[in-house]
This record gives structure tokens, sequence and C-alpha cells, in this order.
């Protein structure tokens, strides 16, 4: 029997927001309540799945009718390495390719490294009495890190100082500037000072990207691991300069599985895993 795409359901779900993150989110993020589901058909009989959060992942905000018409017909390995078809449809079609295959959808990715993923609970940035009241149900939950976003609107010392005041020694925090350290000389002051803090475990894009000196500066001057996004937008450095450069410790990566493909390689090639 024929694996060809007979059809693709898209399916829009809205899953609300607990009180906390909805309070929050809603100056900056409202839309992030809103899902697609992707089911890709097979003639066989087989379905793939796939998710997109919308107006959020990496590439088009949602599976459009010409990327649905690209698949139809086809066989899912056929186009299962083309990003443009976005999250959600990419997922949905190596889904149903490792299916018709009959093995775990990691092996069509490569070796596999890990049986089990750290995740950490994550919230927007919030007022010292919310961080606390998030990480108090992370724990119960069993979590031992949180992600949260550093923003130069709080007092950041003074509300991780309440917030770390009540954490156990072994909970984690990984603080995310998405650059709003704005220059080298006012966040080498602001990160040196959340140094005093064990919780904190790593700085996240503390300044704009295109910063390859203040980076390097920082990474000098601090004990803690930084971390940046690969580049999404013009005139960010690519991969390659920020590996020969060593502007950070690691990356937070986004796009879809062959733009992943292509940034292993890269990182493989100077020797980082």
């Amino acid at each position: 029997m024929p694996h060809h795409v007979s059809s693709v359901e898209r399916i829009w779900i809205e899953l609300p927001l607990r009180s906390i993150p909805a309070r929050n989110m809603i100056r900056e993020i409202p839309h992030w309540t809103l899902f697609e589901i992707c089911k890709v058909h097979l003639d066989s009989g087989i379905v793939g799945f796939g998710e997109t959060m919308v107006y959020y992942t990496w590439g088009p905000e949602s599976v459009s009718n010409e990327a649905v018409a690209k698949v139809v017909g086809r066989h899912p390995a056929e186009t299962m390495w083309d990003d443009s078809l976005g999250a959600g449809l990419q997922i949905a079609l190596m889904d149903a390719a490792a299916k018709v295959l009959d093995v775990p959808l990691h092996q069509m990715l490569g070796k596999q490294h890990r049986d089990r993923c750290h995740i950490a609970w994550w919230d927007i940035d919030l007022p010292a009495e919310d961080w606390i009241s998030e990480c108090r149900l992370a724990m119960s939950h069993g979590y031992t890190a949180f992600k949260t976003k550093g923003r130069p609107w709080w007092d950041l010392v003074e509300n991780t100082r309440k917030l770390c005041a009540t954490l156990p020694p072994h909970f984690e925090i990984d603080m995310d500037f998405n650059g709003f350290g704005v220059d080298t000389a006012h966040s080498l002051r602001l990160l040196k000072e959340l140094e005093q803090f064990p919780h904190i475990s790593m700085y996240e894009s503390p300044l704009p990207h295109h910063d390859v000196a203040g980076y390097k500066q920082l990474r000098r001057r601090l004990n803690m691991p930084i971390s940046m996004h690969t580049a999404t937008h013009f005139g960010e450095p690519s991969m390659e300069i920020a590996l020969r450069e060593e502007m950070c410790d690691g990356f937070v990566l986004t796009g879809g599985a062959s733009k992943i493909q292509r940034e292993a390689l890269q990182c493989q090639a100077f020797n980082k895993s």
C-alpha cells in the first residue's frame, strides 16, 4: 500500500493561561495561548502529528494552503526536510515517516544522545511575589530549574534577592535578557551584581547579538556561562562568527530540522558539542 500524503488537517486550539502568567503576559505576548495541531494523513491510514505555537514558533505563523499543496500526493520523506513548510507540518511529516518505517522519530535525525530531557519551568518577567509563587508551584511539580526574563523596568537585583531567599540550594535560575542589557558597561555591572546569588546558573542573550566585542568582554569578566539565541534577524552574527569569536558558552537553537542539522555540523567543525 502506498504511503503518500492524502490530506492535511489543521486544528486550532486555545489553551488559557493560569492567572499569574495571564496577567503578566497580556502586556506583550497574549497570543501564546494559540496552537495549531497538524495531522498528516497517509493513504495507508498512518497519521502523523505536529504542532505550531501560532505567532511564535519559527517559520510561518501557521501551516499555509501553499505548504499543504507541496506535500499532498507525495511520500512524507520527500518533503520532511523542507523547513519552509513550518514547524507543525514538518513535525507531522517526520512523525508519519517514522511510523511508516516503524522506528522512533529520533532515528530520522541522527544518533540518540540521551533518553530524557531536563526541562525548566518558564515565565515571563514578573514582580518578586509572582516569581516566588511560580517557583513554589514549579517545585511542587518536581522542577529543579526556572527560566525567566531579566528586564530593566524591574529592580532586578532586589527581586532576585527576594526570590532566592525562598529557594532550596539545588534550584537553578536561567536569566534571559533578550538583549535588554543594552550595552557592555551597564550589563557588566548588573551581571556582576547578580553573580552573588548562587541560584543563578546562566545568562541568556544579555546584549544585542550584533555586539561581538561586548559578548567577548562579558565572557572574560564574568564567572557565569553565557548563551545566546542563534541568528534570526538581519545583521546578527552567524553561528560561525559566534563560534570563531567565542562569544558564548552555548546556543539557544531555533529553526527547522535542516537548519538544526547544519548548525550541529558547524559546532562539530569547531569541536563544540
